[in-house]
């Protein structure tokens, strides 16, 4: 399914296939570092592995910055929790280790007026990595999500513009992937398997310089579909 603005507007096949193996999380570029750099800013990045946070009913997006436990989470399955505090920390219980690559830093900005903060990336090498497997996908439900506010389209030479977050190495077989096009428009993307993405959801064109939600959804109990929700 794609989803914009708390409505379900189209379907993709049910995915069934093992997304095993290296779970290793890179937020703002692809997984080498070389490609799709993603220029702008994010806002609490969280990968929830056994439950499907957003389904196929309307709804909203987040109106406060994402935790281990809102939007019916269980802290046990949060797997990562980044880019909420000035401070580059996973701040889910597995705590596991980041590491920041050129000038990416926090700011006292974010989509809601509290106190927190995002992190800067100028899509010159700025690029967040987790220090080694964050997750196993496997065949179990699983939300990719975060804020983000993007200054302006990508130019990557493979079109595929701006990355913002890749669960997996974009050469293995179990890769989950959100990324923006060159022209603007949203992507999900799930399993290469060596020469081709086997699920792809293609959503509209994010607006530019303003705050987005988006989350990339796997659903087993709605016959294992994959849904990409933009504002909700």
């Amino acid at each position: 399914y794609f989803s914009i603005n708390g409505k379900v507007s189209s379907t993709a096949p049910s995915f069934t296939k093992n997304l095993s193996g290296n779970g290793k999380a890179t937020i703002g570029t692809n997984e080498g570092g070389v490609y799709s750099p993603f220029t702008g800013k994010l806002h609490s990045v969280r990968i929830t592995k056994g439950t499907a946070l957003y389904g196929t009913s309307d709804f909203d997006p987040p109106t406060g910055p994402l935790t281990t436990t809102s939007q019916g989470a269980n802290a046990s399955e949060v797997k990562l929790l980044t880019c909420v505090n000035n401070e580059l920390t996973d701040i889910s219980t597995s705590a596991r280790q980041l590491t920041k690559y050129g000038d990416v830093h926090s700011v006292n900005e974010h989509p809601f007026d509290n106190g927190y903060w995002s992190f800067v990336l100028d899509g010159n090498g700025d690029k967040i990595e987790s220090s080694g497997n964050v997750v196993d996908l496997g065949t179990s439900s699983f939300t990719l999500e975060l804020w983000f506010k993007q200054n302006g389209n990508g130019q990557s030479s493979d079109s595929v513009g701006n990355s913002l977050i890749i669960v997996g190495a974009s050469t293995s077989s179990n890769a989950a992937w959100i990324t923006i096009q060159n022209d603007g428009i949203v992507k999900g993307y799930i399993r290469y398997n060596g020469s081709s993405w086997e699920t792809t959801l293609t959503g509209p064109a994010a607006t530019l310089y303003t705050w987005n939600h988006i989350a990339l959804v796997k659903n087993t109990s709605d016959s294992n579909s994959i849904k990409l929700f933009l504002n909700g």
